[in-house]
């Protein structure tokens, strides 16, 4: 989904909804006791350059399953 000048600015959670599409999970790859590391609220943390669709945000997403964390609210999509 694309924002464009005129449109309202999306909301945290529609803005990680749109943002966990952007890379491949890795729940299939990742040994179990990653899963349940995830579970345990103990996510493996990237960072994501979003300054074109989100600026001033702080985005960083789990390397292990399709949470995302936007200024440091937790987001499932």
């Amino acid at each position: 989904m694309m924002m464009t000048a005129q449109s309202a600015p999306l909301t945290d959670q529609e803005l990680a909804t749109c943002l966990a599409k952007l890379w491949p999970h890795r729940e299939h790859e990742a040994p179990s006791l990653s899963g349940l590391l995830c579970k345990a609220g103990l996510h493996r943390w990237r960072s994501l350059d979003t300054i074109s669709i989100a600026p001033q945000k702080q985005v960083r997403f789990c390397f292990w399953c399709s949470v995302v964390k936007i200024d440091g609210h937790i987001y499932t999509p």
